[in-house]
């Protein structure tokens, strides 16, 4: 299992760095996957206009768009994303 909760703005890059680092039938998990929460407190400069909804909404729709991963959403305060990996 690997779990992500960092930077949001970052969440495409490190769904990159982590599906080759997955085995098969792992769990990859994203907290704080709700693009509609309120994020301002994480908030960094040099964000180049992209905020942390922009983020998680790039990281919702490429785990969906990915064919190795199955997803779903676990409704909490913030938000989980939860993608399994199927046998190769």
């Amino acid at each position: 299992m690997i779990f992500i909760d960092g930077d949001k703005r970052s969440y495409l890059e490190y769904l990159t760095r982590c599906v080759p680092l997955l085995e098969d039938r792992g769990l990859l998990v994203a907290d704080d996957a709700y693009a509609g929460g309120d994020y301002s407190t994480e908030s960094i400069d040099g964000s180049g206009g992209v905020t942390e909804q922009d983020g998680i909404r790039a990281y919702a729709a490429a785990v969906g768009a990915d064919e190795r991963l199955l997803s779903a959403f676990v409704g909490t305060e913030t938000g989980l994303l939860v993608s399994y990996r199927g046998p190769r």
